[in-house]
């Protein structure tokens, strides 16, 4: 009787190993937490939609009030949309994104699976971004970009729209205003206006600097 108590609790073991608990669903949350953990990649509803998404197991989820998905990680390479756009992006699986709230699934965050040309917030000219990075999108501006990496130098009109300069490859920038850069790295050595200054200061290669709404270099 001992040996077969032994073998039946082998048996319940390695079963309890080969097989995986069902989905929770949000109702099913610990406490009600508007945040619980997948056990198994499943598909939810992001944030106003109708159309599901498969998110990792193992990683977050918050939800919304309609107990849609706010913040969750890829389970797949997805294609989705930025906010208040129609433009499809694809978004690397394994990595966070999120979603703005009740627009129809629409991202305000993610990581891009491949190089993308995008306009920047405010703007009407495009720039190209990297795949791989994040890319953050302004809220409200038919899915323009806030925020993300240049995938290749590229020259684009600093913040206040009065020149423009040559930005590097592989760093982060960040948009303000008509689609102008307030903060990036240079990818060449320039003399600018310090704020508060008359003579302008060689800022070498690689300086990060931030501009005011006159052009002038406050950081």
């Amino acid at each position: 009787m001992k040996k077969i108590n032994q073998w039946l609790g082998i048996i319940l073991l390695l079963g309890g190993w080969a097989c995986e608990g069902p989905a929770i669903t949000p109702k099913e949350k610990e406490n009600n937490a508007r945040s619980f953990i997948l056990p198994v990649d499943q598909p939810l509803l992001p944030s106003g939609s109708q159309q599901p998404i498969w998110f990792k197991r193992g990683t977050k989820v918050l939800l919304d009030e309609e107990e849609k998905v706010l913040t969750g990680t890829l389970r797949k390479h997805t294609t989705l949309r930025a906010t208040g756009g129609n433009t499809p992006l694809i978004l690397k699986k394994g990595t966070e994104v999120v979603f703005q709230p009740r627009d129809e699934g629409r991202i305000l965050r993610g990581t891009l699976a491949c190089d993308k040309a995008l306009m920047s917030t405010g703007g009407r000219s495009y720039v190209s971004f990297k795949q791989g990075t994040e890319i953050t999108f302004q809220p409200g501006d038919v899915g323009k970009v806030k925020q993300g990496t240049l995938n290749r130098d590229q020259t684009i009109v600093v913040y206040g729209g009065h020149y423009s300069l040559k930005f590097r490859a592989n760093t982060e920038v960040v948009f303000e205003g008509f689609g102008h850069v307030q903060k990036g790295t240079l990818a060449e050595s320039a003399y600018l206006l310090p704020a508060g200054d008359y003579l302008p200061t060689l800022y070498t290669t690689g300086t990060v600097v931030t501009f005011d709404e006159q052009g002038r270099v406050v950081e």
